[in-house]
């Protein structure tokens, strides 16, 4: 299973061009009833961290909503252990 698993970016695909998203479930009280609430706004700033490894495993839909209207910062896996980049680490 990944971080980010396709029923919540199915959500996040349903969230970002409605701004708001209507909670669904099961009520536990009432015998299992569904039970749907109005959508509750979700204009929102969507950050996401991860391995390059793990861009094959991002909804293509939501990847070009990323790619089309957004920024992807890629940075090394390594970096020299210096004063300056350390610095530069702090401003980062």
């Amino acid at each position: 299973m990944y971080p980010l698993g396709i029923e919540a970016q199915n959500h996040l695909l349903t969230a970002m061009p409605e701004r708001g998203f209507a909670i669904t479930g099961r009520s536990p009280g009432s015998s299992g009833t569904m039970v749907r609430t109005d959508p509750v706004p979700g204009d929102f700033v969507l950050v996401l961290a991860g391995n390059a490894a793990d861009l094959e495993h991002i909804h293509p839909a939501l990847r070009s909503r990323i790619r089309g209207y957004s920024y992807e910062v890629y940075t090394r896996s390594v970096m020299d252990d210096t004063a300056q980049n350390r610095w530069l680490l702090t401003g980062f």
